[in-house]
């Protein structure tokens, strides 16, 4: 999957993968709720979107699978045995020196 330019956020593309690095040395189920976003106005497809992009730009280990919808608690997107790659944690560096 490739975004045009204008439609990649590299906010949120960071965040996704952050929360994974943070979560572990093993890989594990990962749910990415509103919070995560720090207030950021966001919708689920942008997040499930950005989230299947790093997965298959090799950033992130794992599968996208779809969220249960059981009201506001519920996430935007889950990544089952979600664990961040070399590469992933290159591009945290490089891209964002936040890390």
């Amino acid at each position: 999957m490739s975004f045009p330019n204008q439609d990649r956020r590299d906010d949120v593309i960071y965040i996704l993968l952050n929360k994974v690095k943070h979560t572990g040395e093993e890989a594990e189920d990962v749910a990415f709720y509103d919070a995560d976003f720090e207030g950021k106005m966001i919708d689920q497809a942008v997040v499930q979107q950005h989230l299947q992009y790093v997965i298959d730009g090799g950033y992130l280990k794992g599968s996208l699978v779809k969220a249960d919808e059981d009201g506001e608690n519920s996430p935007l997107a889950v990544c089952k045995n979600a664990q961040i790659t070399s590469e992933g944690t290159k591009i945290l560096r490089m891209k964002y020196f936040m890390v």
